[in-house]
This record gives structure tokens, sequence and C-alpha cells, in this order.
């Protein structure tokens, strides 16, 4: 675009002195902070926007990163709405951090609108959900393990359905101050939906083979959490408030994600893996399953 009409402003966001210079003496109309160190961007911005925009994460809620230790009985609450007990002093120093962010947020910037993201899928993810799946069905794994029949449901958004919710409070500016939303999309699938659709889009088969959670290490880089629990938040308040609908359908979504992995992921993974700590130890694998199935015939 033409940058006497879209200025470009490039700083280094998660550098508060350097983010403060490259817009001092300047105010805009509305922000969409989206990306560095929300807290510190907080700050730089008191005095500068009318309108902040501002995403964080469903992680802030009470029992979502450690449902054993955070809240009793275990797990996050199912659905958790907005008004749902966030995370407390107790909890892990990354999600505490979280909460208190989000308690910034509307202290410095009372009209701000706040969205807690899921898990994002979509080309280009930084660290796809699906990608343990995708692999093992490139492979042609004869079978995928999963945690308590993969049955585990984990909200999730599609990037494209993520960034409609944001543009819906763009609209509807008047209406949303100081709100919070869950975004999420509509339909959600459970981990055994998903190795699913893995398969008939790449064209394989494979057993789905469920294991208790304890005994399901392999699986563990796909629930990114220390349990099987759900972790879904209710979206009923953005599609009541804000008319949110999905713009994608999730299966279209997903499937366009698992394209993406397979032509730009696979057998250039190596760092992607190391992220996940997925070793993709298909001998562990096997030893595990026949040992699974010797006790289990005994």
């Amino acid at each position: 675009p033409d940058e006497s009409v879209v200025p470009h402003i490039h700083a280094n966001a998660f550098d508060e002195d350097a983010f403060r210079e490259a817009i001092r003496g300047k105010r805009f109309d509305m922000v969409f902070a989206m990306y560095g160190r929300l807290r510190s961007i907080l700050r730089v911005l008191d005095g500068q926007t009318d309108r902040l925009f501002t995403i964080g994460g469903i992680a802030v809620y009470e029992g979502f990163s450690d449902p054993e230790r955070d809240v009793m009985p275990r797990g996050v609450r199912v659905p958790a709405r907005e008004d749902a007990p966030r995370a407390g002093p107790d909890a892990a120093q990354k999600i505490r951090r979280i909460r208190e962010t989000e308690d910034q947020i509307f202290t410095l910037h009372p009209t701000a609108t706040h969205f807690r993201y899921p898990l994002i899928y979509g080309p280009h993810q930084i660290i796809p959900r699906e990608w343990p799946i995708v692999r093992r069905a490139l492979d042609r794994r004869p079978f995928l393990l999963l945690p308590d029949g993969g049955l585990t449901l984990m909200s999730a958004a599609y990037s494209a359905n993520a960034a409609h919710a944001v543009l819906l409070a763009f609209d509807r500016r008047d209406a949303c101050e100081g709100e919070v939303y869950n975004v999420a999309d509509d339909r959600q699938f459970d981990l055994h939906m998903v190795a699913q659709i893995v398969a008939d889009e790449l064209d394989h088969e494979w057993e789905i083979v469920s294991l208790p959670y304890e005994m399901a290490y392999p699986s563990f880089p796909l629930l990114q959490n220390h349990s099987s629990t759900h972790r879904l938040v209710d979206t009923g308040k953005i599609r009541d408030q804000l008319g949110y609908r999905d713009r994608v359908d999730p299966e279209v979504g997903l499937r366009e994600t698992i394209r993406w992995d397979r032509d730009h992921l696979y057998g250039n993974s190596t760092r992607l893996d190391r992220n996940l700590q997925e070793p993709f130890d298909y001998d562990a694998e096997d030893a595990l399953l026949a040992h699974y199935r010797d006790i289990a015939e005994r």
C-alpha cells in the first residue's frame, strides 16, 4: 500500500524502549495489539490511542495449565465462560502473568476489548497442533497411539476465523467497550476426529489405538498439557453480542492445514520436531504397543 496513506513503522515489539521511540509523538484512533510483550505495549500506548483491541489466551482460566494443582475438581470448567474463575496466585508463573496482564489492560485502557485466543491452526502456524499426526500418516505408520481414546477436546480456531472475530469487534466497537471474548470455531474436533480427517486427507489407513494417558507418552506433544482433560471454552458471548459465525468451515480449514503441512513441513521439520519435543521414536512406539497388548491379553 501507499505509505502516504498507510505508514509503516518498524520496531521490536518486545523492546519497550524501541517501541516507545518508534511511535513517539504519534496518536492513533485505534490499535490492535496482536504481537509482542503486551504488558509493555499497554504502558507505551497509555494516552496515545482512543481505542485498544488486545489478544491474549484461554490459558488464563483456572485449571487450564496444571489441572491437578490449580483446582478441585481437576481441570478447567467445561465449557469455560468469560466469567469463569481465572488462574490464582499459586498458578505457574507464566499463567499467573497472563492474568496480571489482563488486569492491566483494563486498568490502563478501560474501554479496551480483549480476546482470549485458543490454539490457532492453519497454514504457517509456528507450532501446528496436527503435525505429529500428519507426519505419522505421511510416514505410513500402521497405527496411531492416542491417550484415553483421543477423546480430549481442546478449543481451537482456524486462523481466518480468529481474524474474523477481531474484525467483528471493530465493526461493533461501541458495543464491546470493556468486554472480554472467548474465540473459537463453532465446531470442534477431538484428537480422534483429527486423526480420522488427517488419514482421509492423506489417503492413509491406520488403527487408532487408545492407551491410558499415563502410558501414552508418544502422544504428549499432541496434548500440550499435563493431562488429557478437556480445555473447551464457551463462545456464546461473542456469538450473541458480535454475531460471530465461522467464516471458514473448520473441516475445510483443517484439511487445508494438513495439505500445507504435507507440502511445506514434511522432510523439513527438524526444528519444529525439537520445539514440539517430538522424537518420532517409532521403535519405542512399536515396543510400547506390543507390551500393552501383551498385558491386555493376560
